[in-house]
Parts: structure tokens; sequence; C-alpha cells
């Protein structure tokens, strides 16, 4: 596979077996870019607190552009994912005691730690985790997806900043490919 263009700071979830290859995932990564509300303003890392990070705003929204090709999987002899979901995980690593207090007794677990599911795709968002609704103009009309795989696929999904004030956390962005239409986000909490 080719090197992705990514966003300086976007990182693989998990690093690749080889050294030469990437690991983003089950489908074939082209592109993948984080931008200003504006769809067009690429943002870039600052330093908090000794830290490269993305500093965002409460309430703004970024949008997340992502171009991809699908791929068997298992690669080689699987089977072509005909839709895909999106899936939101948030590793809090601090926050004030407010902030804290607040999502405990929203969420009634603690906030720092690995959230699993996003606030950002819970309750009247949780249709938004239908991957196949982001899918550009380009795209439109590309899910099903295996119907033509060897057709790069364009998706944009508006990231609104949840109201979490002081809050460092390592978000991932994952891409789920499934065989029906996602209708919720799956991550709703009992």
């Amino acid at each position: 596979r080719k090197k992705a263009k990514v966003t300086d700071g976007i990182k693989e979830c998990r690093p690749a077996r080889r050294r030469r290859n990437q690991n983003w995932g089950t489908s074939e990564l082209t592109e993948a870019r984080l931008y200003q509300s504006d769809g067009k303003t690429e943002l870039s890392m600052t330093e908090v607190d000794g830290e490269k990070v993305f500093k965002l705003r409460i309430g703004s929204t970024m949008k997340i552009k992502a171009k991809f090709r699908v791929v068997r999987y298992p690669e080689g002899f699987g089977a072509l994912p005909k839709y895909l979901g999106l899936k939101l995980t948030e590793d809090f690593s601090k926050a004030d005691f407010g902030t804290q207090q607040i999502y405990e007794s929203t969420y009634g677990k603690p906030l720092i730690g690995r959230q699993e599911c996003s606030a950002v795709l819970l309750g009247p968002r949780g249709k938004d985790a239908d991957g196949c609704k982001w899918l550009t103009k380009e795209s439109e009309g590309k899910c099903p997806m295996n119907e033509k795989p060897e057709e790069e696929i364009e998706m944009e999904f508006p990231f609104i900043v949840p109201n979490f004030p002081n809050a460092f956390t390592n978000t991932s962005f994952r891409l789920i490919p499934t065989e029906a239409p996602v209708k919720r986000g799956g991550c709703e909490r009992k």
C-alpha cells in the first residue's frame, strides 16, 4: 500500500507489523485531513503544557476528511464491506475537577481514562454514526461500497468539540466496515 497523506499529528491506531507499512485499518487509506470549520484551513498543532496538541475551542466544529478504497477483509480472501459506521474513542489524560464531576454525573463513570464511545456520538447524534451519510458529492451513491471497490471513496465528518473545558484527550476516529446500514451509533449506554 502507498503511504497515506495525513495532517501532521494524525497517527495510526496501532503500528504496522512491518516497518515500511502503515496500519490504517481494514481499508486502504489514501488521505486523512483535519480542517477548521471552513473545510479548507488545515488544523495545525501547538504546544500546551509541554505536549503537542490540536487546540480546539469548545462548541467549534472541525471537519475530518478521509479518502480510502475498500479492500477485502481478511485481506485477499474475505468479504468486501457494503457500508460503514463511525466510531470515536477518547482517552482523557487530564481535566479540571469541575469537568470531571460534570462528566461523571452525566455519564455515570469517571472521565479520566479510555471512553470507548465518545459523547460526540451519543443521544440524538447517534444517527450520525452512519458513515454513508457523510460521503462527499464526489462519492455520492457509492454505498453499498462493494459494487465498485476499485473506486476511491471520500467522506467528510463534522466533529463538534464537546463541552469539556481544560480537558486533554487522544481521540481515535475509526471507520468500521459493516454488512448493513448503521441506524444508531452503537454506543448508547444502557
